[in-house]
């Protein structure tokens, strides 16, 4: 027993390390989230996400969303693509349902898409073009710059996520007549065993999240978005669409509930199916949902203490929310 929680203690360190490296540059990079803005006509693509002079910089574990918005008269008709995006390197894990807002002059449709990069390095993200007109037979095509999105990660070695479980152990070779001991040989071997160590029990604990930790991180990233101070910047808008992926990626990986790809009514569905949440807390999570979606995608005026107020009410639900045993 002493023997292998040696091996155990040995095996996490490299993981601790580079895990360390990774939120140290995440506090850095994040610092700021400006808008990226792509006009072509009565339509528009928003991009929230960090840049600097060669367009958007991101860390491999980070994700970010771009928004299509379309303005015209009250015929005003949409069709997005079948598949928002071909480009490689990324994936979609997140679509809200197509909104349309009838205003005083007109209508705006709106959707927004949630992407997550599969590599670092340079990727180039191609949004497919939107197809627009006052009815479906008279469409037109309107498309945009591919995205330029720089990838950072601090690993060197591969992506753990590539990394595969060993399955088979082979037989060491026979000794050779002389018994000398290598202990250059030995000191390698003791290392993969503890890379391989630390692999196995990276991927153990991802695909199981301890419900305390998924606690931790939310309540991390809902003080990361309250240091922004979006509401007093007039982001009302996207203020609501981070709250909303913070308390998502809560339920996601506390409850194992499948948030991603889903608009908030399949989502909601979901929920109700969960018995880790009292009829209450699925009530709450009913009203929060709404409330962003208003603030989202229906314009609704929302004042900075109502954001914070909304805020607040997630903090408490991450802090009494607990699974039933």
């Amino acid at each position: 027993m002493a023997a292998s929680s040696i091996i155990r203690e040995i095996a996490i360190w490299p993981l601790l390390l580079a895990w360390c490296l990774l939120l140290s540059h995440r506090s850095v990079a994040l610092a700021d989230v400006p808008r990226v803005v792509e006009k072509n006509g009565a339509a528009t693509l928003l991009v929230d996400a960090p840049t600097d002079k060669d367009g958007i910089v991101i860390n491999l574990a980070d994700v970010f969303t771009v928004t299509l918005e379309v303005d015209g008269s009250s015929t005003l008709t949409v069709k997005p693509p079948e598949k928002i995006t071909n480009s490689p390197g990324w994936q979609l894990v997140a679509a809200t349902a197509a909104a349309t807002i009838d205003r005083e002059n007109g209508r705006t449709w709106r959707q927004s898409y949630t992407f997550e990069p599969l590599r670092p390095g340079a990727l180039s993200l191609q949004i497919e073009p939107l197809s627009v007109g006052e009815d479906l037979a008279a469409l037109r095509k309107i498309g945009w710059k591919p995205l330029a999105v720089r990838i950072l990660t601090n690993l060197s070695t591969a992506d753990l996520k590539e990394l595969r479980d060993p399955t088979v152990i082979e037989a060491l070779p026979a000794p050779p007549e002389a018994r000398t001991i290598s202990w250059p040989a030995i000191g390698v071997g003791a290392l993969l065993v503890s890379l391989v160590a630390a692999s196995v029990l990276y991927r153990r604990r991802r695909a199981r999240p301890s419900p305390h930790r998924a606690e931790q991180r939310a309540l991390r990233e809902l003080g990361r978005v309250l240091a922004w101070h979006l509401p007093d910047q007039g982001k009302i808008e996207r203020f609501h669409t981070l709250l909303a992926n913070v308390v998502r990626r809560y339920l996601e990986n506390k409850f194992q509930l499948p948030a991603r790809r889903r608009t908030t009514a399949e989502f909601l569905d979901v929920v109700r199916t969960c018995q880790g949440l009292s009829g209450p807390q699925q009530g709450f999570l009913r009203d929060f949902f709404t409330s962003c979606d208003l603030a989202k995608f229906a314009g609704a005026n929302v004042s900075t203490r109502e954001c914070l107020a909304l805020a607040e009410k997630a903090r408490a639900f991450i802090g009494q929310s607990s699974p039933t045993k």
